[in-house]
C-alpha cells in the first residue's frame, strides 16, 4: 500500500474500516488450536491457542530469521460471550505483562479501557463507551468491538492472532460510540471522539464520526452501511476530510452458504474539489470446512491457515455482578452498587482543575455539594481496574 494512506489510514476511526468476529455460542466454542501465517511457501508467523476454564491463552511466533516467541496473551470471556479481560505479556520471559484491556456492562452499553503496563501498575491510555440497542444480539456487537481494539487489522492483511471476517453482520455494528483519552497532566479521561448510526432506509444504515468533546462534536466523516437481507452487510462506504484530502473507503462483501467468502476493500484519496489522486483495491478471500469452520484466508500479502482439534474454550459463569453507578445533575446525588470497596469521587472543573474530593460508601447514596453550580466532570474510581465518569451540568 502507497505511502499516501500510510498516515491519514491509521486516523480512521476502527469501525469503520475493518471489525472483528466470533460465532454465537453458549457455553463453549471449537477455537483454532493453530494459525500458520504463509508468504509464498515459506512459514513466517504461527499461532499457538491454549484453552483453559474462562478463557484461551495465545503464544505468537515470528521467523525472523529464525524462530523467535514474539508475546503472549490471555483473555477471559464470560458465557455471553463478553470479554471480561485481556492481557499481553510483550517480552521475553512473558512474566510481566504490558498491555491490559478491561471491559464492564452496564444494561445496553458496555466500556472498556486499555491500560499500559509501567512497573509496578497499569496506567490508563484510552477508554471506549459502545452502545447497542439497534442491534439484539449484543453478545456479538461487544466482543467485535472488543477484539479490533486488541487485534487491529491492517487494510491489506489481517492481524495473525485473530484473521477472521470482520463486522459482517448487522449485529456486529454499534449504533454509537465514545472514544475518550487519559490526560496524565490532570489524571482524567477527556472526550476526543464518537460515532453515530441510525436508520436511514429500509436496507441500510447512515454513520457519522466526530471528534473533539462531546459539548462541541466536530464531524470529520460519513458513510453508509448496507444489508440487503437485514443482517449480512454487503457495502460499507465511509468518508474522512480534512482541509485538503478526503479518504474514502467503500468495501462489498460476497456469501456462499451464509458466510463471508470475499472482502473487497477499495481506498481513494481525493481533492475536497473531487479530483482523485490514489486510489487501491484489496482482497480478502476466506475458506471453510463442511462444519463451517474457517480454515484458509488469503490476503494480498498473506495467507492464513487454522487446524482444529476438538479443543474447546470453556467458560465460567459469572460470580458477581459489575460495578455501577448513577448519578442525578438536579438532585446532586450519586448512587454507587456493586464496588469491592469504598471509591473516591472527583469534581474537576473543565479546565481539568480538581475542585472538590470526597470518600464515597461501596454501596449507597452520596450528595454532591450544594453550592457548586456549572459544568463539571465527575469521576468516581474504585480500585486500578474501575473508574467512571460524565460531564455533568449542576444548575
Amino acid at each position: 500500500m502507497g505511502s499516501s494512506y500510510g498516515t491519514k489510514g491509521r486516523f480512521l476511526h476502527p469501525l469503520l474500516v475493518w471489525g472483528a468476529w466470533l460465532s454465537p455460542l453458549l457455553l463453549a466454542q471449537e477455537m483454532p488450536d493453530t494459525i500458520w501465517g504463509l508468504v509464498g511457501s515459506d512459514t513466517v508467523s504461527l499461532t499457538v491457542h491454549e484453552g483453559f476454564s474462562g478463557g484461551w491463552s495465545i503464544r505468537l511466533f515470528y521467523k525472523m530469521p529464525t524462530w523467535q516467541e514474539v508475546s503472549r496473551e490471555t483473555l477471559h470471556i464470560d458465557t455471553t460471550p463478553r470479554l471480561i479481560q485481556w492481557t499481553q505479556y510483550c517480552q521475553s520471559p512473558f512474566d510481566k505483562p504490558c498491555r491490559r484491556v478491561t471491559g464492564t456492562y452496564l444494561e445496553g452499553r458496555f466500556y472498556y479501557t486499555v491500560y499500559r503496563y509501567q512497573e509496578p501498575i497499569f496506567t490508563p491510555l484510552q477508554r471506549l463507551y459502545v452502545w447497542g440497542s439497534l442491534s439484539p444480539a449484543t453478545g456479538n456487537l461487544l466482543f467485535s468491538v472488543a477484539a479490533q481494539v486488541i487485534w487491529p487489522a491492517d487494510p491489506d492483511t489481517l492481524h495473525p492472532v485473530w484473521p477472521f471476517p470482520r463486522f459482517w453482520r448487522r449485529s456486529h455494528w454499534p449504533d454509537s460510540t465514545l472514544t475518550e483519552t487519559f490526560d496524565s497532566t490532570y489524571q482524567v479521561f477527556i472526550e476526543t471522539a464518537a460515532f453515530k448510526r441510525a436508520p436511514a432506509t429500509p436496507f441500510c444504515d447512515s454513520t457519522r464520526l466526530y471528534e473533539g468533546a462531546i459539548l462541541f462534536p466536530v464531524g470529520v466523516g460519513e458513510g453508509t452501511l448496507c444489508f440487503p437481507d437485514g443482517e449480512r452487510l454487503y457495502l460499507a462506504r465511509d468518508s474522512l476530510c480534512d482541509n485538503t484530502f478526503c479518504w474514502v473507503t467503500q468495501r462489498t462483501l460476497a456469501y456462499a452458504g451464509g458466510l463471508p467468502i470475499a472482502d473487497t476493500l477499495r481506498l481513494t484519496q481525493r481533492t475536497r474539489l473531487g479530483q482523485t489522486l490514489a486510489s487501491q483495491q484489496l482482497l480478502i478471500r476466506y475458506q471453510y470446512d463442511s462444519n463451517g469452520r474457517l480454515i484458509e484466508i488469503i490476503t494480498p500479502t498473506r495467507r492464513y491457515r487454522l487446524s482444529y482439534s476438538g479443543k474447546i474454550l470453556a467458560l465460567s459463569y459469572p460470580t458477581s455482578a459489575p460495578p455501577f453507578v448513577q448519578y442525578s445533575s438536579t438532585a446532586r446525588w450519586v448512587q454507587l452498587q456493586n464496588l469491592s470497596h469504598p471509591a473516591t469521587l472527583y469534581l474537576y472543573d473543565l479546565l481539568g482543575n480538581r475542585l472538590f474530593t470526597a470518600e464515597a460508601p461501596t454501596d449507597g447514596w452520596y450528595f454532591l455539594p450544594s453550592h457548586l453550580t456549572g459544568t463539571y466532570l465527575l469521576q468516581v474510581v474504585n480500585g486500578p481496574s474501575f473508574s467512571w465518569q460524565k460531564l455533568i451540568l449542576l444548575p
